[in-house]
């Protein structure tokens, strides 16, 4: 089964790269849980590379900065507290809720007050404590929206919300970071890198968000890409699924807006280099016929069009 993908067209049904909504869980959630998981993999190679590269990156930029100084314990603070928020990422990925642990509760209720060394700075560094102060409404409001979901959460609902995408000034600041003249600056790289981390780590918890709010709604369901066929697909994600995992596909189309649903099997898990995501391949175990008609019926007609597109 796990050469499916392999054959390259030498099989029953013909396989075509086309654009399609698509929305993957696995079939069943975690069992043993304290709070509601699907059992998807949030932390895949691809995550855990972006994860490591940048927490090298601060620690090397904080150890260039004056030891014991104002903004380096300051910096470091602010790293720690979001290595902490990737933890308690990583926890509800697995079923175990941080509310239930007393330290773990009682660090993210502090957190929600910021970071306390932060107006220390800003008498003998107002610029630098703009960009962080940008930084902290972000982390603020990302913190507190995390806490409540944890708080309304049980082991049969996660209560996930819709996350603010855009408005914060943070990320206009640091997108100008980015400009060689910042490069050798040991600050700014920190900065950069602690805001990197966090974005890596507020990625994931997007995706959880939305795996929780996106099941009844196609629309928000990502356009991408994939090679598909009636029997099975690849893809590649930034969401991990266990190899051999059993898992619900659903494929939209529109017009006329139809959803079908398929049982899937994960056959293939591939690692990318550089931190690229990973590539999946699932068959479709013992479609029903009708909706693997459908989506052969759509497939022929993306071929159809893609062909009078040609010009000749």
């Amino acid at each position: 089964m796990k050469k499916w993908f392999q054959k390259n067209n030498s099989r029953r049904f013909h396989r075509v790269d086309m654009p399609v909504r698509y929305f993957i869980r696995p079939s069943s959630p975690i069992e043993n849980r304290q709070i509601y998981a699907t059992g998807t993999d949030y932390f895949p190679p691809s995550i855990e590379f972006k994860v490591n590269r940048h927490t090298q990156l601060v620690k090397m930029m904080l150890n260039e900065l004056p030891e014991n100084s104002l903004i380096q314990t300051l910096l470091t603070e602010m790293f720690q507290s979001v290595l902490f928020f990737g933890k308690c990422l990583d926890s509800i990925s697995h079923g175990i809720q941080p509310l239930q642990d007393f330290g773990m509760r009682v660090h993210l209720q502090q957190m929600t007050d910021g970071f306390p060394h932060l107006d220390n700075i800003k008498p003998h560094s107002p610029k630098t404590y703009s960009f962080l102060k940008q930084f902290e409404d972000k982390y603020l409001y990302i913190i507190k929206q995390f806490l409540h979901n944890l708080s309304e959460s049980s082991q049969n609902y996660f209560a996930a919300t819709k996350l603010k995408q855009s408005g914060f000034e943070i990320d206009s600041s640091m997108d100008d970071f980015r400009s060689p003249e910042h490069e050798q600056i040991p600050l700014r790289q920190a900065m950069l890198g602690i805001y990197d981390l966090f974005e890596t780590y507020l990625e994931i918890y997007q995706h959880i968000c939305s795996d929780h709010l996106d099941t009844q709604n196609p629309d928000n369901w990502p356009l991408q890409v994939v090679n598909i066929s009636a029997t099975g697909m690849a893809f590649h994600s930034s969401k991990g699924f266990p190899l051999h995992a059993a898992v619900d596909v659903f494929l939209a189309f529109d017009p006329p807006n139809k959803v079908i649903k398929f049982n899937g099997k994960v056959v293939s898990n591939t690692p990318q280099k550089n931190g690229h995501p990973e590539r999946f391949a699932i068959n479709f175990e013992f479609p029903d016929s009708e909706p693997q008609k459908y989506l052969q019926n759509e497939i022929q007609k993306f071929e159809i069009e893609s062909c009078m597109d040609v010009e000749l």
